[in-house]
């Protein structure tokens, strides 16, 4: 049996940012700190300038600072971070428009690298890592928590912090409740190649089925995050990447009805879809990118979740273990750094008087975290409606908290 007084379960971003957090805190550097991690956290990621991961994240002004103080920041290469000072917001059955600039409204940066800066960084530090191992049995009902793995290593800590997923095993174990619903439709990703250009704004655009984004890499490459309808997203992911670029060109270009008549017609061939659209009217948006090809498409699941309970006695949840957000607004891998930081205060506080407990976290926390997932939520429900006050300076200012808490 190995004693730790913290054991982080899940190494994606968020579980390896809470270790590295930790351990370069003035008060709890001193603490024995583990991180359990199923995967393999130290995978290389060679960079390739023409290949880009089709995951990415949206990082605002605050949550680049955090990631600077914990050393990370200045391990990604600055050619694949792409910071943006526009953002165009447009509804595809109305006029409704959100139309803002500001400095630096965020960043685009892929997954991986934000991974691997934090993972540099850990092996600096005295942490852990159990690593290509996952837990079998968590047994919290003690004060000392036990964790069994598969490797045959055993466990046991003051404290378990679950950064492991909407799925999350430690937030199961606990008996917390989540309150939330599955969204009937599917996210597809993918990498796009896009005429060469200063490629500086986020697009937006609000289907009818659900809104489709395209996000800045660098002049020649952007990332999409096209929200479908799961039946639409089973046909759309069986394209080849060529036809699939028709209905994403489509989708940003068309009309309501020409998308929607693509979108029950998957069997056209290339040659037929642009027969169909050749008289049909352009509704493309001056300076939008002309998308070129689209490659790694990917699909996922879309939901909202919220953990009723974030802390108890011996264990807190972090990240998606605590709440899963609709993508739209970007705001996922921001909320979950911000636990990370919240958290990591509350231990620091709590520290002073000798103890390894995270009272005062969720207290923090909730509240910002239910602000931002009902209206990302709402967002989507009522899109055609907010975006007609686009020109209102109340609704800008409200849409920009929203997108940089």
């Amino acid at each position: 049996m190995q004693r730790f007084d913290i054991a982080i379960v899940g190494g994606g971003v968020i579980g390896t940012a809470t270790a590295l957090a930790i351990a370069k805190s003035a008060m709890l550097g001193h603490k024995r700190i583990c991180l359990i991690e199923s995967g393999n956290l130290f995978q290389s990621n060679a960079l390739r300038d023409s290949v880009y991961s089709n995951r990415v994240v949206n990082l605002n002004p605050t949550t680049q600072r955090y990631l600077q103080s914990l050393g990370a920041w200045d391990q990604i290469p600055e050619h694949r971070k792409r910071h943006f000072d526009r953002m165009y917001v447009w509804d595809s059955e109305t006029s409704g428009k959100i139309d803002f600039k500001r400095k630096d409204i965020g960043c685009i940066v892929e997954n991986r690298l934000v991974l691997d800066g934090l993972v540099k960084e850990l092996q600096q530090t005295n942490v852990q890592v159990f690593n290509k191992d996952k837990v079998e049995h968590l047994d919290l009902s003690q004060q000392e928590k036990k964790l069994q793995l598969v490797s045959g290593n055993a466990i046991e800590c003051d404290l378990v912090i679950g950064a492991d997923g909407p799925n999350s095993l430690v937030r199961t174990q606990t008996g917390t409740d989540v309150v939330g619903w599955q969204y009937d439709q599917m996210g597809i990703v993918g990498t796009v190649k896009i005429q060469k250009t200063e490629n500086n704004t986020a697009w937006q655009r609000f289907l009818p089925s659900g809104p489709i984004a395209l996000l800045p890499l660098s002049d020649e490459y952007s990332s999409l995050v096209w929200s479908v309808t799961k039946k639409e997203a089973s046909e759309l992911l069986k394209l080849s990447p060529t036809l699939f670029t028709h209905y994403v060109r489509a989708a940003f270009e068309k009309s309501v009805q020409d998308v929607q008549f693509l979108l029950k017609h998957t069997h056209l061939t290339a040659s037929e879809i642009e027969t169909e659209l050749s008289w049909t009217s352009n509704q493309r948006v001056e300076s939008f990118p002309q998308v070129e090809q689209v490659d790694a498409m990917q699909g996922f699941p879309l939901r909202l979740q919220h953990a009723t309970n974030y802390e108890g006695q011996g264990w807190a949840l972090v990240g998606d273990a605590a709440h899963s957000i609709h993508p739209l607004g970007g705001q996922g891998m921001n909320l979950g750094l911000g636990d990370v930081q919240s958290l990591v205060q509350a231990l620091d506080q709590n520290a002073h008087v000798g103890q390894t407990e995270t009272h005062g976290y969720m207290k923090n926390r909730y509240p910002i975290n239910a602000f931002i997932l009902t209206g990302c939520d709402l967002m989507y429900r009522i899109r055609g409606r907010l975006l007609s006050l686009g020109n209102n300076d109340l609704v800008k200012n409200q849409f920009l908290k929203l997108m940089s808490t």
